[in-house]
């Protein structure tokens, strides 16, 4: 006796399993690898940053134009952005002593 080879509907209907078991097991893997929860809390050391002297663009490389979505180079002061610039007497002002606080 000779085995026959498998219709073509079996091996789509084996295919398709294995791709639903292929993505259940996707779907399942990252649930294991959640982000555990840590025993205590870890107290980070503060990060000063203190500027000696002025700084300038004469030694750097400055952007001058801007290409966005629509491929059309776009001079970059005329380019919105959201950027806010704080400077060093707006803290004082403000009596910040954190990031959070300035921001």
């Amino acid at each position: 006796m000779t085995a026959r080879p498998p219709s073509p509907d079996a091996r789509k209907r084996r295919i398709g399993t294995l791709k639903s078991g292929c993505a259940a097991i996707c779907l399942l893997v990252p649930a294991a690898t959640l982000a555990q929860d840590a025993d205590e809390a870890i107290a980070l050391d503060p990060i000063t940053v203190e500027q000696t002297e002025a700084d300038n663009d004469a030694n750097s490389v400055v952007a001058t134009t801007v290409t966005s979505g629509s491929g059309m180079p776009t001079d970059i002061l005329n380019t919105a952005s959201s950027v806010s610039v704080i400077t060093e007497k707006e803290i004082l002002e403000r009596n910040a002593q954190t990031v959070e606080q300035v921001l």
